[in-house]
């Protein structure tokens, strides 16, 4: 079974053509393998939270050593 990883990035929401153009790959792929997973994930909409100093730092701390913040 084939798994799309299908990412838009535009901000342009429906004034995207790249955002048309990865729809309709999307949408042929499915119309000749329609079992396969797609997994959506946009990034100009709701973009992943900013990656700190603070954040990196924490990840390489050991779990009971971390704090709230």
């Amino acid at each position: 079974m084939t798994t799309i990883l299908h990412i838009d990035a535009s901000v342009r929401g429906e004034r995207s053509i790249s955002r048309k153009l990865s729809n309709a790959f999307v949408a042929r792929w499915l119309e000749r393998e329609p079992n396969a997973t797609v997994v959506a994930r946009d990034v100009g909409r709701d973009p992943p939270p900013f990656v700190t100093e603070a954040w990196v730092a924490a990840a390489f701390t050991p779990p009971e050593a971390r704090r709230p913040d």
